[in-house]
């Protein structure tokens, strides 16, 4: 198979190189060994999509060990904790929309995911 994407420097910054589309992309990096680790993640990305979303919990997990237990509820609970009552009071109504907006998004995605592996 194709390697995807490969390695290119400019102006000492690495970029990585799409062979499909031939577009670069900054990698923000002018480290070698940091460059290439992240193509390798994007290569291991395009080749292995069924176990992309697993491998993101495992590192989200690895920074912040209470996001699994998270839900919804306490993102909204969160953004709507303001000092200011009428920053709350704007943002209420806001936030139940794009909270119901989410939901469907999560059952959505469970819905690719179960459909995915089977």
């Amino acid at each position: 198979m194709k390697t995807k994407f490969w390695l290119c420097k400019r102006k000492g910054i690495f970029f990585s190189f799409d062979s499909t589309t031939g577009k670069r992309e900054s990698l923000h990096t002018s480290e070698r060994e940091e460059a290439k680790q992240i193509i390798r993640a994007k290569n291991d990305a395009a080749t292995q999509p069924a176990i992309n979303i697993s491998i993101a919990k495992a590192y989200l997990v690895g920074i912040d060990p209470k996001l699994a237990e998270r839900t919804w509820a306490f993102v909204i609970q969160e953004l709507c904790a303001v000092k200011k009552e009428s920053t709350r009071l704007r943002r209420e109504p806001q936030t139940q929309k794009h909270f119901t907006f989410a939901i469907g998004c999560c059952h959505i995605n469970r819905q690719t995911r179960r459909n995915m592996h089977h």
